[in-house]
């Protein structure tokens, strides 16, 4: 009976990582990810869109940061036609953060006509984001 508990916990934990491995490749595609030393001058050419563009910044050492991200991938599919998301680096792009003053990670800013309209600090779930992309 153990032996038939534990094999149906390991089919159902391969099913589900499959399943998530399927779906953040796919949004990852929808995610942009600015490259080491990005300038200001060429971030702010990103926020030149009708549509709202959704930056998240983050370190790969960051436990919250790595809760955020499949919620920012979920964003970025679902909402694919209405928002750009943008992942930035905190390690590779610290000249940029300091430009933009963000110290505390992971950061959300949320923008439309390149003008901020919400910003978030830790972790939010995807009903508070989704809220602020309506």
């Amino acid at each position: 009976m153990k032996i038939i508990f534990i094999s149906a916990i390991i089919i159902f934990i391969s099913d589900f990582s499959i399943g998530q491995t399927i779906n953040n490749s796919a949004a990852d595609s929808l995610i942009n990810t600015l490259k080491s030393g990005t300038s200001l001058e060429d971030f702010n050419k990103i926020l030149n869109t009708n549509k709202y563009v959704l930056v998240d910044f983050y370190a790969d050492w960051c436990l919250p940061c790595k809760q955020l991200a499949p919620v920012i991938a979920t964003i970025a599919h679902e909402m694919k036609d209405k928002v750009i998301v943008v992942r930035i680096n905190q390690d590779n792009n610290k000249s940029l953060m300091d430009e933009l003053k963000v110290w505390e990670l992971p950061t959300i800013l949320i923008y439309k006509n390149q003008n901020i309209e919400w910003t978030g600090i830790g972790f939010f779930g995807k009903e508070i984001i989704e809220e602020e992309l309506k």
